[in-house]
This record gives C-alpha cells, structure tokens and sequence, in this order.
C-alpha cells in the first residue's frame, strides 16, 4: 500500500507543474516570454523522497531562470544554438538526428540522451550520483559526469556543443536586462556568479520527467488493484499486453530500471551500462575511453526507454532509424564481443531471441505506450523565445 500511493502522488504532482503563467518581455527580438508561475502551497507539497535535489527556498523562480537560460542561444559561442538546440521537447527533448548540430556547425560525437525518459531527472541524476559501475547512474553515454551541474557545465563549455566560457556566461547574466531580474528573483541580495546560472539551468532540467504515458496510468492502476505487475493491463490491447510480455522475458533485465518498482524486481542491482554487442571493433570505446580498461570498450550508458518511440534514430551513434530495426538486431544480430554484457547471452553465445514478426510487432506496440504526449503541451518546458 505504501508504494501504490507514492505512485498516486508522482503522478499528480507531476500533473500540478507548470500551469499558470505571467507574461515579461526578454530582449532578444522582441519576442514574448512567458514566465510560469508556481503556487507556493504546490511546492511545498511536493515529496522530498520523489524529488530529492530541490532546493528549499525559490525553486519556482530558480526553474524559470533555469528554462529562459536552457532555450538562449546566446549561450552559444556564434549564437546559433542553445541547450533546446539538442533537446528538443517534441521529441521527448532528444534529438532526430544521429549527431547534433553544435556551435559552428560542427557535430558531435554521440547522439544526444533524451532529457524526458524518466519520471524525474532530479532524483534519478541526484547530486550523489556515483561512479561508473554504481547502481546510481551518472550522466552522458560514458557516465563520466556524476550530477547534473557537471553535466551542464560541461556541455557549456564543450567546443562541439556551446562552447562558451565560464567568464561569458557570467556575462551574460550580468549584461542582458531580462537576466539581472531573473537572477534577482532567484538568488536575491546575491552578486551574480556563473554558477548561479549552472545551477538554475540544472534546476529547470531536473523538473524534465514523463509520468504521463499509457503505461504509467495502466500500471499504476494495476498496482491499485493490488494484481502482479506480470499479468494483463486492462487498458492495454492484446497486442499491447503480449508485447508487455515479451519485454518482461527479454528487454527487463537491462532496461526494466527505467520504470522502477512498477515493472522491475531487483533491476537497480545491475549496472547502469553495459556492452550489447553492437560491433566486434569498436571506434568509440564509450566507458573505456574514460577508465582505459581494455573490459570497459565499448561499454555505454543503458538508456531509458520512455518516449522511445519520440527519440529516433537509436544507439550512442545513431545507427538505427526505427524501433523495428533496433528489435532486429536484439533477435539476431548481437555481436560476440569479448565484453559482451553477460545478460545478452546464452551457453557463452550472443542470444537469439527468435521472434516472429507477429511478436516484434507487439513489442513495438508495447514500447509505443511508453510515450508521454502530454509533455509535448506542457507550457513550463517551452521555447520561452517563441511566439
């Protein structure tokens, strides 16, 4: 019982974010801001243990400060790109293509991890998160950054990506109008540092989450009838629970820690990366490039898979296009690596999984109910700078 209302809870708090909202003018070619305004009293009663990492005092205006810094491209060494650039929230704030367009044209080296694939950014990439091999993940396709401001500050400072200074994003927030009262209103009587505006941009990022989706209202109502997580949803099709099936017998044990308690028993005991046989030689050694252990090569962050369907194309590099062709490989095309993750096989062999077309096919149609719509319209995670 004390799950299922924890559960009850996520999902209506994360229905309370981002409703009302006041408007202001930003100085970047007159286009209007909408800034969201959050009641005090949502705030407070918001649970401590769901979302570990907010801080106690100004997290509304720290949010906003956050978000208008998030979609700036003046964040950006030519100002043509900004953080929404490579995170975009129609597409479960990912990415469509195999690698980004960052500052000066240039592209980067991994495909960007989509933002919205988990309940909550905030408590998942917590400001503890550990090391490489931890079960606390860490951040980026190497998990070489262990919370989010590293995170932030990295990509900030990345030459491929944003490439700015800490001394100009100090500027920035000091120089630009709309900045000097933001900054105010989040960290009042406080001289502006670079780091306030690292932290308000991890603050915004960490409100990013999907709770929404067909499968979180099916499971969650499950769990309220008290039935096991194994047996048929009953808003789901057949299709949909036989795919729901399939992913509990072959995709749970690395990907079931995407979703918790509500569909993994004892996932957050396995690594948070492994090596799933994408290539016997790999060009980008992903963890290994980190660590320089031979063990390591090609090992990479196990992603989430909410919103899976929104986030194509698929892999550190981008090399699938569509759910379908990610599936296929699983069924037949694992590689023997000598690092081969031990989940992914069989008598010491790359697994088949030997599904038939009619089982891809519900695979794919249970993967399709992981994708949160209503993040698509939720007006707190948008382009401040648009119309």
């Amino acid at each position: 019982m004390k799950n299922i209302s924890k559960f009850s809870q996520f999902l209506f708090l994360g229905f309370i974010f981002f409703f009302g909202c006041s408007q202001e003018e930003v100085d970047q070619g007159s286009k209007p801001f909408n800034q969201p305004y959050y009641n005090e009293s949502e705030w407070a009663a918001l649970s401590e243990e769901l979302f570990l990492t907010l801080e106690p005092h100004n997290r509304d205006d720290l949010a906003r400060f956050g978000r208008v810094l998030f979609y700036d491209k003046f964040l950006s060494l030519d100002g043509k790109v900004s953080c929404g650039s490579c995170h975009n929230r129609r597409l479960g704030f990912g990415d469509d293509q195999a690698f980004s367009v960052g500052v000066d044209g240039q592209l980067t080296k991994r495909n960007s991890i989509a933002l919205a694939s988990i309940p909550n950014l905030g408590s998942h990439y917590s400001q503890s998160s550990s090391s490489i091999f931890a079960s606390q993940p860490a951040l980026f396709w190497d998990e070489r950054e262990k919370n989010m401001s590293e995170q932030v500050l990295n990509t900030i400072e990345n030459q491929e990506e944003l490439g700015i200074s800490r001394e100009t994003l100090l500027d920035l927030i000091t120089e630009k109008p709309h900045y000097q009262v933001l900054h105010s209103k989040a960290f009042p009587d406080s001289k502006p540092q670079y780091e306030d505006g690292i932290e308000a941009i991890r603050r915004f990022i960490s409100t990013i989450g999907a709770i929404s989706s067909e499968f979180d209202e099916a499971a969650i109502q499950h769990l309220r009838s008290h039935e096991d997580i194994s047996t048929s949803f009953n808003t789901f099709s057949i299709n949909e629970n036989r795919g729901k099936d399939l992913f509990l017998k072959h995709c749970n044990s690395c990907h079931g820690s995407s979703f918790g308690k509500r569909l993994a028993i004892g996932a957050e005991k396995f690594p948070t990366v492994a090596n799933n046989g994408l290539d016997m030689n790999y060009r980008d050694k992903g963890v290994g490039a980190v660590t320089q252990i031979k063990t390591h090569h090609g090992v990479f962050k196990i992603p989430s898979l909410k919103n899976i369907e929104l986030t194509a194309p698929y892999m550190h590099d981008g090399r699938f296009e569509t759910l379908e062709q990610v599936i296929n490989f699983y069924n037949e095309d694992i590689q023997n690596h000598i690092n081969l993750d031990h989940r992914l096989k069989e008598n010491g062999l790359p697994k088949k999984l030997e599904m038939d077309d009619d089982q891809k096919e519900a695979l794919v149609a249970f993967l399709r109910t992981l994708t949160d719509d209503y993040l698509i319209f939720r007006h707190g995670w948008s382009d401040p700078f648009k119309n």
